[in-house]
């Protein structure tokens, strides 16, 4: 059985279409859900991993998720946006896709595309989930 997102898989990375934008594409047309916020500067910014870690250490911007439907949990449903990093301050945006009874991430990465991990393999490249911000 097909997974909704199997179609993604394989889509190439751009600076137009990084790992925010793909974030923002599934929740619209998979879960008819608004991506929190009008964010204008992630469509210039050189750096949209850099602009997503200066998000995430900005509490004016995680109260604004709360007056939009989205909360922080500690534990993911399926089409949750999860927020990785590979250090200590997050700068790669993913969505939570259960395949089965497993979550893995789908994420767009730079010189490879739209992939679907799991866990184990994220966190054998050294990413961990920092935050999980989920519809409600």
């Amino acid at each position: 059985m097909e997974h909704w997102s199997d179609k993604y898989i394989g889509l190439p990375w751009t600076e137009e279409q990084d790992c925010f934008f793909l974030v923002k594409e599934v929740q619209e047309k998979e879960f008819g859900r608004d991506i929190f916020v009008d964010i204008p500067h992630f469509q210039t910014h050189k750096n949209p991993a850099l602009s997503i870690a200066k998000l995430l250490t900005n509490e004016q911007f995680v109260k604004k998720l709360k007056t939009v439907h989205w909360y922080e949990v500690d534990k993911a449903s399926d089409g949750d946006i999860l927020f990785l990093s590979q250090r200590t301050v997050p700068h790669h945006v993913g969505v939570a896709a259960f395949v089965g009874h497993q979550m893995e991430v789908l994420h767009s990465l730079d010189g490879i595309g739209v992939l679907r991990s799991t866990m184990l393999s994220l966190r054998a490249n050294a990413w961990k989930v920092a935050r999980i911000v989920t519809w409600r």
